[in-house]
């Protein structure tokens, strides 16, 4: 697994949950191991609510829809299982080669 860009350091904005430690490194291995190839991430913000704060994980993959569907809900069910309330935190952007 490759990575570009430097691993943010990443404060959730919701102060009433903490990340665990090591977090952000075990997605980073985990995006990998879904996502075979380079894995890019930046913490990014929403325009329209700029103290939405998280971490976008960007991909490729290659062949059918359906499988590369199932890897992300397969990447979400683990993101969860490590952190709670994962979608307030982190964002996964796939960018597919040959989707059906």
């Amino acid at each position: 697994m490759s990575q570009t860009g430097n691993l943010p350091s990443f404060s959730p904005p919701d102060t009433q949950h903490s990340l665990p430690a090591g977090v952000l490194e075990r997605i980073k291995k985990l995006t990998g191991e879904f996502f075979p190839g380079p894995v890019s991430f930046a913490e990014e913000h929403d325009p329209s609510e700029p103290a939405n704060h998280y971490v976008v994980f960007t991909v490729s993959a290659a062949g059918p829809w359906k499988g590369v569907r199932d890897k992300v809900i397969q990447w979400h069910r683990r993101v969860a299982e490590l952190c709670p309330n994962p979608s307030n935190y982190f964002r996964l952007d796939v960018h597919c080669d040959e989707a059906e």
